[in-house]
Parts: structure tokens; C-alpha cells; sequence
């Protein structure tokens, strides 16, 4: 009996049954734990932003894609010609390639690149985004922004070549050299005329150039040869936006990445091409 009591009650028969110590983190335990972690973390990172990285361009490319079709809709109405760079009309008396194309493509947005620097907001007071959504705003100064500065430009010197206010250009292999300003044009050469579709430049990421800032920002509407890329006509370079790549449109409808010694071949841009 005095056994059973005794088990019962322990503290009273002079025996100790030690409790269960309580378990923590010690300081380096929890050092090698954040070690892990950041390792991990610098291991993930780039390869999430890479990822959504490669979500951007594959948007960006499906929107060339979707002007490259909005083209090939226009030239079938124009005696299979391409689209000139510009025209007359509109607010400010110009209206450019995103008004022409207009009328066969109804979402504003597939001129915009998620990646393109619009941080600033444009020479007319307005961010882009705000030209795209409210083109009537400002005085319908919106709707011109909205014409100048596109996520892409187009190779108008020799798929729509237009007078340098002299002599009016040919579609020679260096058409418009001297050209300093994308201004009207009435057609774009007929689609006949160029080489290798394939191989021609339409399109591409583009970028203005901020006397302010001086940096690249917004987009532009024209693109122009890297040999043109000099300090007397900023505007109009290749925006290399994506992973040192820029996305390029071809004539005949294809879109892919390309990088800058790619676009410094000048046959990529000539619609006869030169051996």
C-alpha cells in the first residue's frame, strides 16, 4: 500500500520526476536558418523576374504580332502598299501610324509595352497611359501623344519614304539618309517591291530621347538605322527593353527578339537588299 501511495504521490515520499525542459532556437541554429533562406532567396529572385520578365516580352511580342496583321488589313485596302509613317489631320495637324491603323484595331493598348519607360509624363503634360485611355482629354492633345509616343517605331525610311523638303526620296538602299523628321508621306512602297519580306524590318521597340532628363524614355513612332543614331536626330533609336533584346516586327508578319548587332545590319532595314 505504502508503494502504491508513494507512486501516486511522488513529492511526498521524496522522489523527483523532472519535467520536460522546454526546447529553443539557439543563436547559430537560427544564423544557419537565415543563411538558407537568403541563398534561396537569391537563387529565386532572378529566376522569378526573369519569368515575369519573359511574360512582358511575350505580350509585348503579341502586340507586334496583332500590328502586323492590323498592316497586312490596311495594305489589302490600299493596292497592297504598306502604311505610310504619317498623314495630315488631327489635332496638331499630323496624325501618325496608331491614328492610320485606327480604324482596324479598336484596343489602343497594343501600342503600349509594359516595358517601356513611360514613368514621365510626355511633352504634353499627360502621362501615356492617360493618352491611351482618354484620348479626347487635354484638348484632344492626348490623341497626339498618343501618335508620337508608341511603345514601337516603324522603319518608314524605306517602308514609307517621304521628302527631306528638298528632293523627294527614293527607295534606293539608303533612301532618306538626310531625313530629320518622319513627316507626311502618301503610301508605303507596295509590298511586291520589297525583297525578302522575311528579312525586312517593319517594326521594332523604340524609344525618344528627353532633352530633359537626358535618357531614353517613352516610345516612339519611328525607328531609324543605328548609322542615323548620332546627335542630330535623337529620336527614333531601337529600345533594347527586353534582357538586352529588342522585339522586331518583319514584313511579312513574323515577330522575334533581336539584338543590337542584329539591328546594325543594314539590309535588315532595306527593302532591296544588298549584297
Amino acid at each position: 500500500m505504502r508503494t502504491e501511495s508513494c507512486l501516486q504521490r511522488s513529492e511526498s515520499c521524496g522522489t523527483h520526476i523532472p519535467q520536460e525542459r522546454r526546447k529553443g532556437f539557439t543563436l547559430i541554429e537560427l544564423l544557419v536558418v537565415i543563411a538558407i533562406i537568403s541563398i534561396l532567396a537569391s537563387i529565386l529572385f532572378p529566376v522569378f523576374a526573369r519569368a515575369r520578365e519573359q511574360a512582358r516580352k511575350a505580350t509585348c511580342q503579341s502586340n507586334l504580332k496583332q500590328l502586323g496583321l492590323t498592316i497586312m488589313m490596311y495594305s489589302q485596302d490600299y493596292d497592297e502598299r504598306m502604311m505610310p509613317i504619317a498623314s495630315s489631320g488631327g489635332v496638331g495637324g499630323e496624325l501618325r501610324w496608331p491614328q492610320i491603323l485606327s480604324p482596324y484595331i479598336k484596343m489602343r493598348g497594343f501600342v503600349r509595352c509594359l516595358d517601356a519607360n513611360y514613368s514621365g509624363v510626355t511633352g504634353f503634360g499627360m502621362t501615356y497611359d492617360e493618352a491611351i485611355n482618354d484620348p479626347n482629354g487635354n484638348g484632344g492633345m492626348n490623341d497626339y501623344a498618343y501618335g508620337l509616343y508608341p511603345s514601337y517605331g516603324y522603319n518608314y525610311a524605306y517602308l514609307a519614304p517621304v521628302s527631306d523638303g528638298t528632293t523627294a526620296c527614293t527607295n534606293g538602299p539608303d533612301s532618306c539618309a538626310t531625313r530629320q523628321n518622319a513627316g507626311d508621306s502618301s503610301r508605303g512602297v507596295s509590298i511586291a517591291a520589297i525583297d525578302e519580306p522575311s528579312n525586312t524590318l517593319a517594326m521594332a521597340d523604340a524609344a525618344a530621347w528627353s532633352s530633359t532628363s537626358q535618357t531614353f524614355s517613352n516610345g516612339y513612332f519611328a525607328i531609324t538605322p543605328p548609322d542615323w543614331w548620332d546627335s542630330t536626330y535623337y529620336h527614333g533609336r531601337v529600345d533594347l527593353r527586353h534582357n538586352e533584346t529588342a522585339n522586331a516586327l518583319f514584313a511579312d508578319g513574323h515577330v522575334k527578339a533581336q539584338k543590337l548587332g542584329d539591328f546594325s545590319n543594314r539590309n535588315l532595314w532595306r527593302t532591296h537588299k544588298v549584297n
